[in-house]
Formats: structure tokens, C-alpha cells, sequence
């Protein structure tokens, strides 16, 4: 039968994995130390994996600056799950996904090897580029138990902006156009979700605009010219995206000049897309066909993991 190992401390960790013969179903870090080395001239900083993602922007925002990332969990989730679960919010279009700001990593693999990949320092060229393996890897592959990041400066002003239509279709359509007209913002979104969470009558555009409040104040008259926004003050359907994380959820990645005809296929159930990036979750998938892993995911699993210690590989669900 497998376990949950809670180890104390990063040295228990390699102890419990060392010469272990039985798999492990997860790993809880909650009683491991927290640490932060934050060096803000450098825009970088060194965390434990178990320390909390809105305990670390916390003490980045004291300096001005922040981890470019806003799951909408992120309250509750801590720096190895975000790595691990590839999780990301909608100024995954302007800044990437953790991926992009990850520089170094520590990790714990199945046989209790303590290995690193990368550096403290952004420009950094040594050894092989590891640790981008472990992004998305849900465990699977080892435990992280320390990353280190580049950095961003807090935007002076952060706009969220809001505009209905009548179905899918039309929210891509709106998108694209906004993308003719030279107007690129950091978030670009698409739902079909009201205040309860529950499909409605309209589908929403709902963009995200950082910077500057001059720079902020100019991309917002650019968009007037284009199309008539609102201000939106609510992230319901990220909340709803939360708690739909583990249920029924089919995320798809196809090419955004495509998109409209996806949505239109979803209508009449719960859908989310990144307009920018071509990623689109859909709820209450009927008959959903679990993910396969690749070739190359059960090769790197049967490398780092031959033993099948650590949790399966993970299908796609929600992220």
C-alpha cells in the first residue's frame, strides 16, 4: 500500500526515500522549515518548496517586486506544488507560466539523491537544463524541495477590464481583432460563466492591463476605439476554475485563430480560455478520454523512477 511521507526537513527526506522498496502516493513538505533569500538588486530569490506562494509574494511586495505568476489558488498553494502542477492565471499570456521565470531548482529523486539544476543568478549557462523536467511533473520524477527565480517589478497600476457578447464565437472574434488593432494586453480571456458559477446568457472578454498608471491610462483609450470595456472587479471564474481543478476537465491547446469554432462546440457548458496562448478548459466533459502519457514521459519516468517509487505519471486535468 502506498504512503504520504511528511518529512521534517530536507535530510529526513532523503533518509525516507533512500533504499525504499514501497511506492509513495504524496508527499507533504507543511513540516519542513520555510526559507527566503531574496536578493532584490538582482531581481532573484532562493524558497523552500513548502513555503506558501502568497507567503513568498508577501514578502517579494515589500521590496516592490513580485513572482510573475497568479494561479487562482495561490493563497493556499505552495511554491513545490506550483512548479509541480504548472499551475498559471491569466497573466500567463503577458508573463508566461512559471516556467519562464524558474532559474534554479533543488529536488529530492526516488533512490534519495539530493540533486540542483541551474543557479541563483539569471544569467546562467552550467551543467544541463534539468529543471524544467520537473515542471509539470506532479511529482513524479522527484520532490522539489528549493527553487530560486528571476523576478519582476510590481506594476504601478493593474486594470481589469471586462465586455459581453453574445457567444463564443464572437469573444475570439473580439480578441483577434484586438490583436489587428496593435492592443496586446497582459491577460486576454474568455468565459461563458455568471457570479454563480454557472453558464449564462452572455460569454466574456475580460483582459488584464499592468503597467504604469500613464502607460495603463493610454492602453485603455487605445481600447475604447476599438470596443466598449467595462470594469470587472470580480475573478469568479477563476474560482470556479479552482474548484473544477479535479473534476471533469478537458484542457485542450489548439492554435487561437481556432478557437471560436472550439467554443461554439462547448456551448452549453462551462468553458475558459486563454485567447492569447490557445488553451481552453471545458467542464462536464462527457465520456472523457483520459490522457496517455508520451513516449518520452515514460522514458524520463522510467530513468529517474525505475522502480515506480514516486506518484504515476499524471494525465492533463485543469492545468
Amino acid at each position: 500500500m502506498s504512503a504520504i511521507l511528511r518529512p521534517a526537513s530536507v535530510e529526513d527526506l532523503v533518509r525516507l526515500l533512500r533504499g525504499r522498496k514501497r511506492p509513495v502516493k504524496a508527499f507533504d513538505l507543511s513540516a519542513m522549515p520555510e526559507s527566503l533569500e531574496h536578493t532584490p538588486e538582482d531581481l532573484t530569490a532562493t524558497v523552500a518548496a513548502g513555503t506558501s506562494l502568497k507567503t513568498f509574494q508577501r514578502a517579494l511586495g515589500r521590496h516592490g517586486q513580485w513572482l510573475p505568476v497568479d494561479p487562482p489558488q495561490f493563497r493556499s498553494l505552495s511554491i513545490g506544488a506550483l512548479i509541480a502542477g504548472n499551475w498559471s492565471g491569466p497573466f500567463r499570456y503577458g508573463y508566461g507560466t512559471v516556467r519562464d521565470s524558474l532559474i534554479g531548482l533543488k529536488a529530492v529523486l526516488a533512490d534519495g539523491s539530493l540533486v540542483s539544476s541551474g543557479g541563483r543568478v539569471v544569467k546562467n549557462v552550467a551543467g544541463f537544463d534539468l529543471l524544467r523536467l520537473f515542471v509539470g511533473s506532479r511529482g513524479s520524477l522527484g520532490v522539489i524541495v528549493e527553487a530560486t527565480f528571476k523576478l519582476a517589478p510590481v506594476p504601478e497600476t493593474i486594470r481589469r477590464l471586462t465586455c459581453p457578447f453574445a457567444s463564443g464565437a464572437e469573444v475570439a472574434a473580439a480578441a483577434a481583432r484586438l490583436r489587428r488593432a496593435g492592443i496586446d494586453p497582459a491577460a486576454i480571456d474568455g468565459h461563458n460563466l455568471n457570479s454563480r458559477g454557472q453558464v449564462g446568457k452572455f460569454c466574456y472578454l475580460e483582459l488584464g492591463l499592468l503597467g504604469s498608471s500613464a502607460d495603463v491610462s493610454a492602453q485603455e483609450r487605445r481600447l475604447s476605439t476599438v470596443m466598449a470595456f467595462r470594469p470587472s472587479t470580480a475573478r469568479y471564474h477563476e474560482s470556479f476554475w479552482k474548484s473544477r481543478a479535479t473534476g471533469e476537465v478537458a484542457c485542450r491547446s489548439v492554435a487561437p485563430a481556432v478557437i471560436g469554432e472550439l467554443l461554439e462546440e462547448a456551448a452549453g457548458r462551462p468553458w475558459l480560455a486563454r485567447l492569447g496562448n490557445g488553451v481552453v478548459y471545458i467542464a462536464d466533459v462527457a465520456k472523457r478520454i483520459p490522457r496517455q502519457p508520451a513516449a518520452l514521459e515514460r522514458r524520463l519516468k522510467s530513468t529517474f523512477d525505475p522502480d515506480n517509487i514516486l506518484p504515476s505519471i499524471p494525465g492533463v486535468n485543469g492545468v
